[in-house]
């Protein structure tokens, strides 16, 4: 988000870019978190903009003008299979870690956020497979994901689908990163190897199934 923490409901800039490019003739607009970074926006008349709704504008109007001459262009394939799958996760017990050496109590993170509820659901359209996860899902272990399955399927993975469980980044950065690193991994380094493991084997699961219709 551009805007941050704000007393306003905002659709932000996908809801900028969606109203423009809906102007334009297209039916309907959907936005989907991909895999995520720590990245700024940058905007042609503000740099590096502060957080206000003038950037907002000004970002999802650039999107906009990037991408709508590109979009008469796209060849369009008949829709030959559709499916939906989700994978109920079990969760270990999560390690909230306020410092180097501190880490909330598990009884205390969930008196305070409940249980949580993870799971990995999917979209598929012809080969296609979009992966939705409970999380701030990391990009970088979307490619080795990709990298590593083999398959005819081609996954595509988002964030922020239908719950939250913190972040799912890549182990390297827990130790030798910034505290928000290891404070949003609610459940540990682990847990990111865990989730990629189920990944891959959800992948060609769903890839063997396809392959057998």
């Amino acid at each position: 988000t551009l805007c941050g923490i704000s007393n306003y409901l905002s659709a932000e800039y996908p809801g900028v870019y969606s109203r423009l490019i809906e102007k334009d003739g297209y039916s309907l607009s959907l936005f989907m978190p991909s895999g995520v970074a720590s990245t700024k926006a940058r905007t042609h008349h503000h740099g590096y903009p502060r957080k206000t709704y003038e950037n907002i504008e000004d970002y999802g109007t650039q999107l906009h003008e990037h991408t709508k001459g590109q979009l008469d262009s796209l060849n369009y394939s008949e829709i030959k299979s559709l499916s939906f799958h989700q994978l109920d996760v079990p969760l270990p017990k999560p390690q909230l870690r306020v410092s180097n050496k501190t880490i909330i109590s598990p009884s205390l993170f969930k008196s305070v956020l409940g249980n949580q509820d993870a799971f990995i659901r999917s979209l598929g359209i012809n080969e296609y497979l979009f992966m939705g996860y409970p999380a701030d899902f990391s990009g970088e272990v979307g490619l080795e994901i990709t990298e590593e399955i083999q398959t005819n399927t081609k996954p595509l993975f988002t964030s922020f689908n239908g719950a939250y469980i913190g972040y799912l980044t890549h182990p390297v950065h827990y130790e030798n990163s910034d505290s928000e690193c290891q404070t949003l991994n609610w459940y540990g380094p682990r847990n990111t190897p865990y989730f990629k493991m189920l990944s891959i084997e959800y992948i060609k699961h769903i890839d063997k199934l396809q392959n057998d219709l």
